[in-house]
């Protein structure tokens, strides 16, 4: 006498399928920087790094997972990078970047906050008079861009990886070209811009907002995406939030899929690309990546 196989029950398959699919596609929610892309038939894995462009140099960490998983990869991707630019491309973003026809901010700011940003570039960053009058010339999401970038006593993290990939001699690529990347620049309000420019230069503002800029980095620290998303989102203005995070990630997926699918890749985008429904791991495990955390001791 033998036992009857019993088969599955159709449906309830179909179920446990269309609940595995989620649970591969779920918003992460595991607090980690570095993320392990495998699966889909990838003969190699890659890594997918949160980063914050500038941090105060003495909460800078470099847990030796990050370094060993950098060392496992043969390219180093960062979200823009001019040493991958053509010179064509650099020439038409140099143009892109400054005020046309020889104009300066001096016609979008109120003469008192063009004051306290002279007095800023000059005291400050210690510019000189020549100096100054090519800052001015740029426009504000650039100059935003220069003043973060430029802080005393900072230090970055692409910065950080560029310089091991050098040491190493990996090729360094970029998810975009520099007039796509001023292209969605160049759709947000540049009022926003202006207004967070006058707030870095202004000591009140500074004072009001440390609170802020102290729970972005304690999130850092602690490695918490999902509060690092939720905080980047409250902080930023939805249409800004729309296109220079959401319209791009939707953008490097389709470069990522190419760069991953060859050879083993170290990606390193901002963290606040990370998490989320428009985030970069949801919308990679959605093409059917397995996208998973690496863990290290938070600092």
């Amino acid at each position: 006498m033998f036992k009857r196989k019993i088969l599955p029950n159709p449906v309830f398959l179909m179920l446990l399928i269309t609940l595995s699919s989620k649970l591969m596609a779920q918003v992460p929610t595991e607090k980690s920087l570095l993320w392990k892309i495998s699966g889909k038939e990838l003969a190699h894995n890659s890594y997918l790094f949160g980063t914050v462009h500038v941090i105060d140099s003495t909460h800078f960490f470099m847990p030796q997972v990050w370094i060993d998983s950098f060392e496992a990869c043969q390219v180093f991707v960062t979200e823009n990078n001019n040493e991958s630019w053509k010179l064509r491309e650099v020439r038409q973003a140099a143009r892109l970047q400054r005020y046309p026809k020889g104009g300066t901010i001096a016609q979008d700011l109120n003469e008192e906050d063009f004051r306290r940003l002279n007095k800023f570039l000059k005291d400050s960053l210690q510019l000189t008079n020549k100096k100054i009058k090519q800052v001015l010339r740029l426009k504000p999401y650039v100059l935003l861009s220069a003043l973060s970038n430029n802080k005393p006593g900072t230090k970055g993290y692409e910065t950080e990886f560029i310089r091991m990939a050098r040491n190493r001699k990996l090729p360094i690529q970029a998810l975009a070209t520099p007039t796509q990347t001023l292209g969605y620049l160049e759709k947000v309000d540049k009022h926003l811009f202006l207004q967070q420019i006058v707030s870095d230069v202004s000591a009140e503002a500074k004072r009001a907002t440390r609170k802020g800029v102290d729970s972005m980095t304690m999130a850092y620290l602690q490695q918490d995406l999902p509060t690092l998303h939720r905080l980047n989102e409250q902080g930023n203005a939805v249409s800004f939030f729309e296109v220079m995070v959401n319209e791009r990630n939707k953008h490097w997926i389709l470069a990522i899929e190419k760069m991953i699918a060859t050879q083993p890749t170290f990606i390193a985008v901002g963290a606040g690309h990370l998490g989320g429904q428009g985030g970069v791991i949801h919308l990679l495990r959605k093409q059917g990546y397995s996208v998973l955390p690496v863990f290290s001791k938070p600092n």
